[in-house]
């Protein structure tokens, strides 16, 4: 009974080990100096150690890990302002140009095997708290559960249309802070 009570413990420690493996995210502080003005970044690598793509996006109104919920809140709500949902936009053939807004329309694929960097500069913003506004909006969602919400949009055309390219962004993070607040915590 101990024996089978120990390889059940195993067994399931190591199912949740290869889930929780699939995404690493390593998160690292940077500073530099050009011509006297110092430069400080903080530095996310996010790397795809399984098999399968991810979509990677940034949301204000993140609901934890209900990746049901967040990919219908990004894909399919309209936001302020526009003719229709992200997701309609991707479906729309007559789209022939397209960038992305980094909390509405903004959104990357991460190969299998991928890496993908973040860099945020910034001067003088209290780091950790910015780091947790940062961690709470990042939505890092397996391709098969966008498709399952949003079919169609698995088309190569729509990718390389709709998605970021390179596997590098820089984002000023006193524009990004200031693109969290205005709508988070925005009063009437």
């Amino acid at each position: 009974m101990r024996l089978v009570c120990l390889l059940f413990i195993l067994l399931f420690s190591e199912a949740c080990f290869s889930q929780a493996s699939e995404i690493q995210i390593t998160k690292a502080e940077n500073q530099y100096y050009i011509d006297g003005t110092l430069i400080k970044s903080l530095n996310y690598e996010i790397i795809n150690n399984g098999e399968k793509p991810y979509w990677i996006w940034f949301d204000k109104n993140k609901i934890n890990d209900n990746n049901f919920v967040n990919i219908r809140n990004y894909f399919k709500k309209v936001s302020n302002g526009a003719d229709g949902s992200l997701y309609q936009w991707m479906c729309d053939m007559g789209v022939s140009f397209f960038i992305g807004s980094i909390f509405s329309s903004w959104m990357k694929v991460l190969s299998p095997k991928g890496k993908f960097y973040i860099s945020f500069l910034y001067d003088s913003e209290d780091i950790r708290f910015m780091t947790t506004l940062i961690d709470a909006s990042i939505v890092i969602v397996p391709e098969e559960e966008v498709i399952k919400q949003c079919p169609g949009i698995n088309d190569e055309r729509v990718k390389e249309k709709f998605t970021y390219q390179s596997i590098f962004i820089n984002i000023p993070l006193n524009i990004f802070y200031n693109g969290m607040v205005d709508s988070t915590f925005k009063c009437n």
